[in-house]
């Protein structure tokens, strides 16, 4: 993989490592907002309104189950063990506090719910949601909490959001290091090779002609080779020269 795929893929982790401290700090927004908001009496909303109520679960469609539960998923993803908690409701219920009720219309699977607990008939609960435009006695729920001041997420979950955040920037930066370095060494003048010059004065070297040898004699150059040794019976020793 050349220079530029590694960048490209440091590009697209950097961008994933990006995208999901967007989305948590949209949701930490949200929850702030909601923590920020002034709790209504159920008497003074009014249609159309956003509000946040805060009272008493007084009814529901089946009052001998929880009107809001909770369920945990383990699975495993490559190596790791993971959790998942899905959140279920019943479609309505009756929030009353000391000036009236209103109906809370849910939508479990696009509420925000600040704390991982059940609800059942009789326990405090405070909503965030929208008042129906055509009546004041029908909020539809955006979030749920065991009280007004218990929207808000754990203050580590926005050091997380931080940490990948970084991550993505260090990656996105190592990314274009790499294609800003590759370009430099790509530029780079490579050094020239200086041409051999020719000399009319250089003369060919004389090679003189190697001369046979006899085995196991080495005859030093410009000397001549001894004679031939005749051949000699087993046994028998003749002196050279005789």
């Amino acid at each position: 993989m050349g220079a530029g795929g590694r960048a490209g893929v440091l590009v697209l982790v950097g961008i994933f490592f990006m995208i999901i401290p967007a989305v948590g700090f949209m949701a930490v927004q949200s929850a702030e907002e909601y923590q920020d908001m002034r709790t209504s009496s159920v008497s003074e909303i009014l249609p159309g309104d956003k509000v946040k109520l805060y009272g008493t679960i007084t009814s529901a469609p089946n009052e001998n189950s929880a009107v809001i539960w909770y369920e945990t998923h383990t699975y495993r993803s490559g190596r790791h063990t993971r959790t998942k908690t899905t959140y279920h409701s019943q479609d309505t219920f009756e929030l009353s506090d000391a000036t009236g009720k209103v109906t809370i219309k849910m939508n479990a699977g696009s509420v925000y719910f600040a704390s991982k607990r059940e609800y059942v008939v009789g326990d405090k609960i405070s909503v965030v949601g929208k008042v129906s435009d055509s009546t004041n006695s029908v909020v539809y729920a955006e979030a749920v909490a065991e009280s007004p001041s218990s929207f808000s997420p754990p203050s580590f979950i926005s050091g997380f959001l931080l940490t990948f955040m970084f991550i993505g920037l260090a990656l996105i930066g190592l990314a274009v290091y790499v294609l800003i370095r590759s370009r430099k060494m790509g530029t780079q003048p490579v050094s020239q090779v200086q041409p051999v010059q020719y000399s009319p004065t250089l003369q060919p070297q004389q090679v003189q002609p190697v001369q046979p040898q006899q085995p196991g004699y080495y005859t030093p150059p410009g000397t001549q080779p001894p004679p031939p040794q005749q051949y000699q019976p087993p046994g028998y020793y003749r002196p050279p020269g005789t």
